[in-house]
């Protein structure tokens, strides 16, 4: 049995504006390039959950990998969603999209299965130290923006903190190897840096509204410390003794998961 969740919201982005939080716009921009790149490597996660299935002999773990890979899946579909809205009001945005997904696809072809799942276990372990420090700050990052985005994005940045353990567990059960993580950890770095700014250098190119933003605004106002805190818990997640259970996690997943429980319409939640 799987404690994992999978919530089928249906969002909708039709008229949503391309900078979707004028009071951010390094932000808003921040979060489309995320939702080309999200789908991407969704993608590159899901087919290696899938190619190991019949390799995981513990049906608990199993049940867990099932969940994980349909929760990742529905994220891809709602970013899909997202990113379908922008190439509508931008159309030649199609071929970064597609250039972004030709590369992972290229990154799973040549990849051993070890270095897939490792490649999983590493997004995914990073999850709570990345998205804490948005849902920890989510009212100076989301508030005056759209709410079809940022519902979209705590929706996601909760489930993954969720199931951050799901892709390190299964790696340990059919690899082992912890220490093959941390050596992999740069080329795996290496390749979502790469990826993302091939995204930003192509919106750029194809979105007026985007030429002079500068991404490294995109968490102005957001303490120092807290961003330091976040690189320090980034580096520790890829530890071959890190726990991501153990992580200590916002509190506003918790309220997310209860208006969810509750019926409330999470196509707009609320960011507080």
């Amino acid at each position: 049995m799987s404690n994992l969740i999978v919530r089928q919201i249906p969002f909708e982005f039709d008229g949503v504006d391309f900078i979707w939080n004028p009071r951010n716009p390094e932000f808003a921009l921040f979060a489309n390039i995320l939702s080309f790149q999200t789908i991407g490597f969704e993608r590159f996660i899901g087919k290696s959950m899938r190619s190991v299935r019949d390799r995981v002999t513990d049906p608990e773990l199993l049940a867990e990998l099932i969940d994980f890979d349909a929760q990742e899946m529905t994220h891809s579909k709602a970013h899909f969603a997202h990113v379908r809205s922008m190439v509508k009001e931008y159309p030649t945005l199609q071929t970064v999209f597609d250039t972004c997904i030709a590369d992972f696809d290229r990154k799973w072809r040549a990849s051993s299965l070890e270095y897939r799942l490792a490649y999983s276990a590493i997004i995914e372990a990073s999850s709570l130290p990345l998205y804490r420090i948005v849902i920890q700050h989510r009212t100076k990052l989301l508030e005056g923006g759209d709410p079809r985005v940022a519902a979209l994005l705590l929706w996601h940045f909760c489930e993954e903190i969720e199931h951050r353990s799901s892709a390190l567990r299964v790696y340990n059960h059919v690899v082992g190897k912890p220490f093959l993580r941390l050596r992999l950890f740069p080329d795996v770095g290496r390749h979502l840096a790469e990826n993302l700014r091939r995204i930003a250098s192509g919106i750029v190119e194809h979105v007026p509204q985007a030429r002079g933003l500068d991404l490294r605004r995109a968490m102005t106002g957001i303490p120092r410390w807290a961003k330091l805190k976040m690189i320090v818990s980034l580096f520790t997640s890829q530890s071959p003794f890190y726990d991501p259970a153990k992580g200590s996690l916002p509190a506003y997943c918790d309220i997310w998961a209860r208006r969810y429980a509750g019926g409330e319409d999470m196509r707009v939640t609320p960011i507080n």
